[in-house]
C-alpha cells in the first residue's frame, strides 16, 4: 500500500512506511514520543487472530522505538481515543 505527503514521507524514512498520520496530528519523523494506536479485536468471530495478529504489529512498532498503545476495538474503543487522541495509526 503506497501512501502519500510529506509526513508519509517522512515516516517511510524512519522505517515505518506504512503508518499513516492521523489527520490534524503532527507528522514528524518516527521518534520515542510518537504515539501510535494499533487497533485489534473487536466483535467477529475472528476476533482471536485479530488480536494475535494486533500484538504483532505493536510488537513491530515497538522494535523500531514507537511508544504503541494496544487498544481492543469494544465499546470503549471511542472515548479511549478522545481521552488521548494518537499521532497515528496503521490503516485499516
Amino acid at each position: 500500500m503506497s501512501l502519500s505527503g510529506s509526513g508519509m514521507d517522512q515516516l517511510q524514512r524512519g522505517g515505518v512506511g506504512w503508518v499513516a498520520p492521523v489527520e490534524g496530528r503532527r507528522t514528524a519523523a518516527p521518534d520515542r514520543d510518537l504515539s501510535v494506536v494499533v487497533l485489534a479485536g473487536g466483535l467477529a468471530f475472528e476476533r482471536e487472530v485479530s488480536l494475535r495478529s494486533g500484538r504483532r504489529v505493536a510488537a513491530a512498532l515497538r522494535s523500531v522505538g514507537l511508544h504503541i498503545r494496544e487498544l481492543d476495538a469494544d465499546p470503549e474503543l471511542l472515548p479511549a481515543l478522545a481521552n488521548e487522541p494518537p499521532d497515528a495509526a496503521p490503516p485499516p
